[in-house]
């Protein structure tokens, strides 16, 4: 990612400047922009109105629905498309994969 790009998305992802402890959200998603992309940026986002325990598990519910259905939504289609069928499934269950140490 360009540089120049993730000073742009610092600054759309970076408002408001919520404080945490003596630094504030924006300082700390400046220092650590270089290496996450802009969805992971808005998450940071997010994740900084989290103020409690119960918070936390509602958007951790909310994320997981998102992928859930995503995953079920393609999983449907490969079944459509013939890409996966009971054969291939049994496959892939008796499959060691496992790393050999």
């Amino acid at each position: 990612m360009k540089k120049q790009k993730v000073k742009k998305e610092v600054m759309e992802v970076s408002e408001p400047t919520a404080t945490y402890g003596q630094h504030n959200f924006q300082e700390q998603i400046t220092s650590l922009s270089g290496g996450l992309n802009n969805a992971q940026l808005r998450l940071l986002k997010l994740f900084s109105y989290v103020k409690n325990e119960k918070s936390l598990d509602e958007l951790n519910k909310v994320l997981l629905n998102f992928y859930r259905k995503k995953i079920d939504k393609e999983t449907d289609n490969m079944w459509t498309e013939g890409q996966l069928s009971n054969k291939k499934m049994e496959q892939i269950l008796n499959t060691h994969k496992r790393t050999k140490y």
